[in-house]
């Protein structure tokens, strides 16, 4: 890593069914990894997984200019209240597809046929890197090193999502309801899902 890198705080979200109030193992993991990265904060909570909640969540944490990375654990499988990359469709700017074809692939390498059931996600909104994961600790685990560690990586010197994200200006205003949201990020219908 080099000296020059930058502070960046991260936002940790478990998207659930039934929330606990408290970290889980994966997203203790996950936390444990972006310190050792080098980044300044680690932040977590839950969202229920359901749309609206979830959207509103998402568009509270991205419009904070202190959250530049944004990782979502769960609701990415095959069920049929699996509905994070959806909720997602509307928020994000950018999607970047090559992220979800290598997890598959180093999925698939560890986890057989069952690892390409997982719709991972990736983007920027809100000058935020935005990333869409399975809740399983073994997944991080096994995605960490491969890809996870470089995409979220601090050092001006690797290309990264995190990097894509610094790049891009913060911007908020005031929504009616008095939420900050970015300006022009919510342009198409919240009733899609």
């Amino acid at each position: 890593m080099t000296s020059d890198k930058c502070r960046v705080s991260a936002c940790i979200l478990n998207v659930t069914r039934n929330p606990q109030g408290a970290p889980t193992e994966a997203m203790r993991h996950l936390s444990a990894r972006l310190v050792e990265a080098g980044y300044e904060a680690v932040e977590w909570g839950e969202v229920v997984s359901e749309a609206g909640p979830l959207r509103s969540e998402v568009k509270r944490r991205i419009a904070s200019p202190d959250c530049r990375v944004l990782v979502l654990l769960g609701g990415t499988g095959p069920n049929p209240d699996d509905i994070t990359p959806e909720a997602l469709e509307t928020i994000l700017e950018k999607r970047f597809d090559g992220f979800s074809v290598l997890f598959h692939v180093y999925s698939h390498a560890s986890a057989g046929l069952p690892g390409l059931l997982s719709r991972a996600v990736a983007g920027i909104a809100n000058g935020t890197c935005v990333l869409a994961l399975p809740a399983s600790l073994s997944a991080l685990r096994d995605i960490w090193d491969n890809l996870l560690f470089h995409h979220l990586s601090l050092d001006p010197d690797i290309c990264s999502l995190v990097r894509a994200g610094l790049r891009a200006e913060k911007k908020s205003t005031v929504a009616a309801d008095g939420m900050d949201i970015p300006v022009d990020s919510y342009a198409v219908s919240q009733d899609k899902i």
